[in-house]
Parts: C-alpha cells; structure tokens; sequence
C-alpha cells in the first residue's frame, strides 16, 4: 500500500529560520478544503490523514543577488 503524505504548514520566518507547524487536520484541511473546496470553488475536498500535529523547524541561507 502507497503511503501518502500531505504537508498543512503554518510557519513563521524570522531571519534565517522558519518556525512553525505542520499539520493536516488544522491547517491544511481548514484552507484547502473548506476555503478552496467549500466556499471558492465547491467540489469535493481531500481526506484529512492525519490529525497530529507536529512542530516544524527549516534553516536555509539567503541567496546573494
């Protein structure tokens, strides 16, 4: 069996890093599926997999121009 993974990330940047959370049941589901699938354009939404939530941290380097 195929496992899918889906991404709902609320994070917020300061400087360098992105601190936030990842979760499919509060963040992704509440704006794809209710935002874009019920009100925006209805048809039917995706099936919520998960409903943890976990932390979500990224470091990256800015690109010289």
């Amino acid at each position: 069996m195929k496992e899918f993974l889906k991404n709902g990330i609320n994070i917020k940047q300061i400087g360098n890093y992105k601190i936030g959370t990842n979760s499919d049941k509060y963040v992704h589901r509440p704006i794809q599926n209710i935002l874009a699938h019920d009100w925006l354009s209805p048809q039917p939404g995706f099936e919520v997999l998960s409903s943890g939530i976990k932390p979500y941290f990224q470091y990256h380097t800015k690109n010289k121009s």
